[in-house]
């Protein structure tokens, strides 16, 4: 399904940065700021993701809480692409480039609703879904970025179709299908 022209050109999309997890986590009382503090890790300079790590790996919580945190904290349901992943022919309603660009993943879909999960909500997104969807509502709801990314490998081809393209191409037929063994190694 081809997606239209957008009316709406343009969202700006703020990046969640490590000190704004770490925040959002303290504040909706999952961990106390001496948890934090006991780390001695200056997350003002950190990314979500390297934040993210950080607290995982230190046990204080888990993803799940990290996932239930922020998704109270922008008051959405969580969406939980993990344990629940959508279908391939669900999650390629949306064409990659505005699912990559807005992060967001068509997570379940009935004749009147469309649940679009997001790891950066923003109450604009609802009108670019429904340029996609016209005639659902939409259903806005949390996931983590890392469950975001992992959806998007839904729009890769099947791998044999993938070396299939790259033979038949004939251009660095080596290099590619290196390249195409490693990234599918590494999903």
């Amino acid at each position: 399904m081809q997606n239209p022209i957008f009316k709406n050109k343009e969202i700006e999309i703020k990046e969640i940065t490590g000190l704004d997890l770490v925040n959002i986590i303290v504040k909706q009382n999952y961990i106390e700021q001496d948890d934090i503090d006991d780390l001695q890790v200056d997350f003002s300079d950190k990314s979500f993701d390297e934040a993210y790590t950080i607290l995982i790996s230190s046990n204080i919580v888990t993803s799940d809480l990290v996932g239930q945190a922020m998704s109270e904290f922008y008051s959405l349901n969580l969406f939980d692409l993990k344990s629940f992943p959508p279908s391939t022919d669900l999650v390629k309603k949306i064409n990659y480039d505005i699912a990559n660009k807005y992060k967001i993943v068509p997570f379940a879909e009935s004749k009147m609703e469309i649940f679009v999960a997001t790891s950066n909500p923003d109450e604009k997104l609802i009108s670019i879904i429904k340029e996609i969807f016209p005639d659902k509502e939409v259903k806005l709801g949390y996931s983590l970025p890392n469950s975001i990314e992992d959806s998007f490998l839904l729009y890769k081809n099947n791998f044999s179709d993938r070396i299939s393209e790259i033979v038949s191409k004939g251009e660095q037929v080596v290099p590619d299908i290196v390249k195409e063994i490693f990234e599918d190694a590494l999903a």
